[in-house]
């Protein structure tokens, strides 16, 4: 029995020793600068004394205080590190199991050769290409003067813009723009108001991602378009004010203004622009139209003059609730006026020479529109190795209230009242309230494995009302009921996702995710009392497989599959009416349409880039005009089509011709197919290759003085049941830095030879036989002075302490 007893407890004893062995133990310090004063997200890393390797790091926090957790029992060194400051190295550790200790300050001395006050530019180029994303970098660009971001989009390789202001990705529509990651929940119309009144030069970058992970929302079968927009992160009080102005046919005029303070526990910043613009539009519409009772001959012609007032506004302060949570709240709005004068005649008759009737219009009307968002946002690190928590609550509100004016007279052909004119009123009042909540984990297992998962949940409700009154005799309105109508939408959309990303190899990486969106909608036609509801799960997998090849060459392969709801104006079942032969109405009955993307890339010394994208739509949501066999008008209206499948690739190749002329050029080639067994009635099939290029160049005349070129080219295309004309331009900017770079300005010609002001649509329909013309004002020379003032120099690092590679490799 006594030998049992002594056998259990000798066990016991190995054991107990075994554990203490492995028991982990922490070390901690303090770094300060030679001022005594803590330094702030210095880089602090802990290597193994025996061979210097690199065993932990982490990041000092506001008080200079830093910790080193779950560390095996050895002999180790601290190695500090901040820009503009000698490395600063302790001495060799020895670290117990389980023990705890602290480490003599560290202090760090600015470096020999240092200025007071340092300042370093790094010029990153226009167009940077990554292996899972394209990087429009435009915050110092001379091509952003005096542009909205509409306007900027349009220069991105792979994207352009539609006669109806849908942005298309390489051909495809379906493109999912966010704001700083955050989706805008807003109506292609909204959208596009909120683009044009968003100044280029509160931009920071543009980033183009064709298959995004499962991180993001599933939204938007071409891809996302990520804008992302200017921070500053400097300490003190800082700021910038720009004014700017330009003419092409009718003025421009904008400012902007951006105030910013950071200190040791917060940091408030703030952001005002506004823009008067003038502008016109004209559009010209011919079409045949073959029934049984002969042939009907359509020519419109009409020019749209139109003024707007855009007010931006953003604001916010961050509380860094000491060196591991950060507590923000974020507003941000855009208040928009717009005034429009339409005139324009509808020639009708039996052959183009000779028109039997016409309508004339004299029509005008406002668009006033608001915007506000809300967000109140945490993160949280919660430990060294990099494991975050970050949470986002958002409320956004648009509200509208156009309200329009239409003054219709009918005369024979030979100049004489066919009958009396119609003056009737489109009143259109609509409000959406977005509310969403957020949260995402992310957890790296070890340096090469990383878990990221999250919840996310949004309710959207919108109540659009049309109101559509005839003028009398007496000069009042009168409300006609058979073409007013409200109309209420509800959509309620719960998501989860989970993206796991390994290294199994050496040089090789995965990345597979999975996210499922549930979600529940309800149309209702108040009028006539149509309810239209749809609930569904869907799942949508994500994999993204990358090989390093060599040191130069990189290949990727991803896949996803990815949704598209319809907006929410195209739901809307009311007629809205432009005159007798030409309205708009919305399909309640539209599904969504769903799209698997696969694509394969390659980079060469992380610059010349090719991919080539395969996509299948089913389902596809498209624009589609169509005659009215009653009453002869041409609608536009939205079906889904049977299926989409699109082949494209692209290839980016930057080209330094001389030190201080450097180029990026980027050509993308696409074949669409389009098929559906029924479109007004008939089987409908269309297919077409198409290809855009775009080329940049840069020149670097001084230091204080540079010049950049951007040119595009698109061939003809289809677009749904649409073809699509050619297309190109050349835009021109300068830029000139002076008083110590405190001053620049920039001048910026877009569409130099004036050749972007016509666009050209026809219809691939049979027995629908038109041809769309529209003229815009593409030429418009821009100016803008900015001054900067206050604390902007590296001395004041950002939140990463002026060493982000080196945290991220530490967090690897």
């Amino acid at each position: 029995m006594k030998t049992k007893l002594f056998a259990i407890l000798l066990l016991l004893s190995v054991f107990s020793r075994a554990n203490a062995q492995t028991e982990k133990g922490s070390i901690s310090g303090k770094v300060i600068d030679e001022t005594n004063q803590p330094a702030m997200y210095a880089t602090v890393s802990l290597h193994n004394s025996k061979d210097s390797t690199l065993v932990r790091g982490t990041i000092s926090n506001l008080d200079g205080d830093y910790s080193l957790d779950n560390i095996s029992a050895g002999s180790y060194f601290i190695s500090v590190t901040m820009l503009g400051y000698d490395k600063s190295r302790s001495a060799v550790q020895q670290l117990g199991a389980g023990a705890k200790i602290s480490v003599a300050t560290l202090k760090l001395k600015k470096l020999s050769n240092q200025l007071k006050e340092v300042s370093i530019t790094v010029k990153k180029p226009l167009i940077e290409n990554q292996i899972d994303k394209t990087v429009l970098n435009v915050e110092n660009s001379a091509l952003a003067t005096g542009n909205n971001v509409m306007e900027l989009l349009q220069k991105a390789p792979g994207v352009t813009v539609d006669k109806d202001d849908k942005i298309n990705l390489r051909g495809k529509s379906g493109v999912q723009v966010m704001i700083d990651g955050k989706p805008s929940y807003l109506s292609q119309e909204q959208l596009a108001n909120l683009l044009r009144a968003t100044d280029a030069s509160n931009i920071q970058s543009i980033e183009i991602i064709t298959n995004p992970s499962s991180k993001y929302d599933a939204s938007g079968n071409s891809g996302i378009i990520n804008i992302k927009m200017k921070k500053n992160q400097s300490f003190g009080t800082n700021g910038t004010l720009t004014v700017g102005g330009g003419y092409g046919k009718r003025h421009k005029a904008d400012g902007n203004a951006s105030l910013n303070h950071r200190e040791k526990l917060f940091n408030v910043f703030s952001n005002y622009s506004y823009g008067n613009y003038g502008n016109f539009h004209t559009l010209a519409v011919d079409r045949l139209l073959n029934t049984s009772g002969g042939t009907t001959y359509f020519s419109s012609s009409s020019y749209d003059k139109n003024d707007s007032e855009n007010h931006n506004y953003k604001g916010g302060i961050d509380f860094f609730l000491g060196s591991k949570n950060t507590l923000g709240f974020l507003t941000s709005g855009n208040v928009f006026r717009g005034h429009n004068h339409e005139t324009g005649i509808n020639k009708i008759g039996a052959t183009i020479a000779a028109s039997d009737s016409s309508v004339v219009a004299d029509n005008h009307g406002r668009s006033p529109y608001d915007f506000a968002t809300y967000n109140i946002n945490y993160k949280s690190v919660l430990d060294s190795s990099g494991t975050e928590l970050t949470a986002n609550l958002d409320y956004s509100r648009s509200a509208g209230d156009q309200d329009n004016y239409y003054n219709s007279s009918y005369m024979l052909g030979n100049g004489t009242e066919k009958r009396p004119p119609l003056l009737f009123r489109n009143y259109t009042p609509n409000v959406a309230d977005i509310y969403s909540a957020k949260v995402d984990f992310t957890h790296p297992f070890s340096k090469k494995t990383k878990l990221e998962t999250g919840l996310k949940s949004s309710y959207v409700k919108t109540d659009n009302n049309l109101n559509y009154s005839t003028k009398q005799a007496d000069g009042s309105y009168q409300n006609d009921a058979a073409r007013s109508n409200q109309f209420q939408y509800t959509e309620v959309i719960s998501a989860a996702y989970v993206s796991l990303s390994t290294e199994p190899f050496k040089d090789f990486s995965i990345q597979a995710g999975l996210r499922a969106e549930n979600t529940h909608s309800e149309g209702n036609s108040i009028t006539d009392g149509t309810v239209v509801a749809r609930n569904y799960l869907n799942f949508f997998p994500t994999v993204y497989l990358k090989q390093k090849l060599s040191a130069k060459n990189t290949i990727g392969v991803s896949y996803s599959r990815r949704i598209d709801r319809p907006d929410y104006g195209s739901l809307n079942p009311f007629l809205y009416f432009i005159d007798q032969y030409l309205y708009a109405k919305g399909n309640p009955y539209l599904n969504p349409q769903y799209t698997n993307s696969f694509e394969m890339n390659y980079i060469y010394r992380d610059s010349y880039s090719t991919s080539l994208n395969y996509s299948r739509t089913t389902g596809g949501i498209t624009q589609v005009l169509l005659t009215n066999p009653v009453n002869k008008a041409l609608f536009q209206t939205n079906e889904n089509l049977a299926t989409q499948t699109s082949l494209s690739l692209n290839i980016n190749a930057p080209v330094t011709i001389a030190k201080w002329w450097k180029t990026n050029n980027n050509v993308t080639i696409f074949h669409n197919e389009v098929e559906s067994p029924n479109i007004g009635g008939a089987d409908f099939s269309t297919s077409k290759t198409a290809w855009m290029l775009n080329t940049n160049h840069s020149l670097t005349v001084t230091k204080t003085t540079g010049i950049e070129l951007n040119g595009s080219y698109n061939s003809p295309s289809v677009s749904g049941t649409f073809n699509v004309s050619s297309f190109y331009g050349v835009d021109f900017g300068i830029n000139q830095s002076f008083a110590d770079k405190k001053f620049n300005l920039k001048l910026g010609v877009n569409d130099f030879l004036n050749t972007r002001t016509k666009q050209s649509v026809s219809s691939n329909l049979e027995n629908n036989t038109y041809a769309i013309h529209q003229n815009y004002e593409s030429r418009v020379v821009r100016m803008s002075l900015t001054w900067r003032f206050g604390n902007s120099n590296v001395k004041s690092v950002d939140k990463h302490g002026g060493s982000e590679s080196e945290q991220n490799r530490l967090k690897k």
